[in-house]
């Protein structure tokens, strides 16, 4: 087994025992109902599908899909739903029973629309299905147990997604290894956004300057 699969697994088997950790907000037999219907369906759903999505940019030139799902990356990490990732906002429920999807419905859409473009230049449907799947556990799925680990195991107070975040540059790193300029500047890029600009945003905050003025909300003082 290749040392990126290894350092994926690593990642997933931290991810599933830190959801597992969590007290449960709906009951378990029926999330599990749920879980297992969504999974035959999507299994079924992608599996015939995969034969015709080969086709579907047949007219477009590799420059131009490749263009256009690095445009659909950058807008699903544009659009994204951090406060939701940050364990900020709490989910809802429809019908009482089936949880919202609160990664960012934008987000989730481009995602999925470069996975589309992407697949359409495999040629093998059994790499297809595997890559979709893949797709759809990352973007779809791993957004509320991301939200639920912010909430249980923040960064600040567990190593929890600290080791989740190393598994996933070690996995990218052996993958693009061959490629040294190309994995240096993706080192430089996940040093800069995950270490240097949260210790430089810490650093900033005793410059904040709270304002008060008249069009600050009037507080209503209960008389004694």
């Amino acid at each position: 087994m290749e040392a990126s699969n290894l350092f994926l697994i690593a990642a997933l088997l931290v991810a599933v025992a830190c959801g597992n950790s969590q007290p449960p907000t709906q009951d378990r037999s029926t999330k599990v109902r749920q879980r297992i219907a969504d999974s035959f369906l999507l299994s079924f759903a992608l599996r015939f599908a995969s034969s015709f999505l080969q086709s579907l940019t047949a007219s477009y030139s590799s420059d131009t899909v490749h263009r256009l799902a690095i445009l659909g990356m950058l807008w699903h990490v544009l659009t994204c739903d951090y406060s939701y990732a940050n364990g900020c906002v709490k989910t809802g429920l429809i019908n009482g029973s089936r949880p919202i999807f609160g990664g960012g419905t934008f987000s989730l859409n481009a995602a999925l629309f470069s996975t589309t473009l992407l697949v359409s230049r495999i040629y093998d449907n059994q790499t297809v299905f595997l890559f979709i799947s893949l797709s759809v556990v990352v973007f779809a799925f791993y957004s509320t147990t991301r939200h639920e680990m912010a909430k249980t195991h923040p960064a600040h107070s567990s190593v929890a997604p600290w080791l989740i975040t190393v598994f996933i540059i070690m996995a990218t790193l052996c993958l693009i290894l061959d490629d040294l300029s190309l994995a240096t500047t993706f080192l430089l890029c996940s040093l800069i956004l995950g270490g240097v600009c949260p210790f430089w945003k810490h650093s900033l905050q005793h410059f904040q300057v709270l304002i008060k003025g008249p069009w600050d909300v009037a507080q209503i003082v209960p008389l004694v």
